[in-house]
């Protein structure tokens, strides 16, 4: 459930998506609800960064650390950095059915195992089915497109694909959407399917209800493995016009928007040496290849710095995750 053993908090690319999300709720915050006064629930990992970083971005302080590994619970309770947290042994489907939204909450199920998907697609459903106006959920999911077979060279392409097609169907169940095409079983493409299935679960859990649920993100990035996270809010059609609200939010002039949870955004940072970043940085925020190409000379091409490199960094300079090293 939480990735025991990965080191989340030297991923870039997931870092930088966890910097996108706490400016989401910054953004919210500032023109919607009152984000320091919800609760947040979610998957710690053994390093507890998300409750760090979402706490110190909104300074939520009411917190619950969902946890089912006995072991990975026990690094959490010893790496948490703060005291307003509470710690539960249990698993994300047994979490989300004795869950109640008392007060607004902020709900993360950051899902790491593709086998996986259905019970994953069921806990969306479940939690969106019971969560309230103003409430806020985001999902992570494997967008792998491997692992719903690998490709060992001993296939032919279509065999491959028909491989896949059949797992993803008999995993994603009833939320499978119903116009497959063998392009979505690529690896670039594998992740915009699976969001259709996430969108799916999530929208049949207010099929019977005043409450709607609003896309507000979704992004796709792989630190070795591709991800997929998307994020909504549960919004109530006789308390404000869902129309209106990614106006009205300012979410529909955000870069990083995704209101209808079509195609997700991809992270994909290049990686830099600390004077390439500077150099790179001081063209912000209006930087070009031809510009970095001046300054950075034949480390521009196609094996160095990629005009591709240059460009993601453009999009992204503002939230470049920095790792430095400190002797202590």
């Amino acid at each position: 459930m939480s990735g025991g053993n990965i080191a989340y908090h030297l991923r870039p690319n997931k870092a930088a998506d966890r910097a996108l999300f706490l400016d989401l709720l910054n953004r919210i915050g500032r023109t919607s609800f009152n984000i320091s006064d919800y609760k947040y629930y979610g998957f710690g990992g053994p390093f507890m960064e998300d409750f760090r970083a979402i706490h110190a971005a909104t300074r939520i302080s009411h917190m619950t650390c969902i946890e089912r590994d006995a072991t990975v619970q026990a690094r959490q309770r010893f790496n948490c950095p703060l005291s307003c947290v509470n710690f539960q042994l249990i698993d994300s489907s047994t979490f989300i059915s004795e869950f109640s939204s008392d007060s607004p909450s902020v709900v993360w199920l950051d899902f790491t195992s593709p086998g996986e998907l259905k019970q994953q697609l069921d806990d969306t459903f479940n939690l969106v089915n019971k969560l309230a106006h103003g409430d806020i959920f985001r999902v992570t999911l494997n967008a792998s497109v491997s692992a719903l077979r690998e490709d060992s060279g001993n296939l032919k392409q279509d065999e491959l694909i028909a491989l896949r097609r059949r797992v993803f169907i008999e995993r994603s169940g009833i939320d499978c959407p119903t116009t497959l095409k063998d392009s979505d079983f690529r690896a670039n493409q594998y992740p915009t399917i699976l969001l259709q299935a996430l969108k799916l679960a999530a929208i049949r859990a207010t099929n019977h209800s005043p409450l709607v649920v609003q896309p507000l993100s979704a992004f796709t990035y792989s630190d070795g493995t591709t991800m997929l996270t998307a994020t909504g809010i549960v919004l109530d059609s006789s308390k404000l016009k869902i129309e209106e609200f990614p106006t009205d939010s300012r979410i529909a002039h955000w870069p990083f928007a995704s209101i209808d949870w079509k195609y997700p955004h991809e992270i994909d940072l290049p990686t830099l040496s600390s004077r390439e970043r500077l150099a790179l940085e001081s063209l912000q925020p209006n930087g070009t290849v031809d510009a970095a190409r001046n300054i950075l000379k034949d480390a521009i091409g196609p094996a160095g710095i990629t005009e591709k490199a240059v460009r993601s960094y453009g999009t992204f300079y503002r939230i470049y995750p920095e790792f430095v090293r400190i002797n202590a």
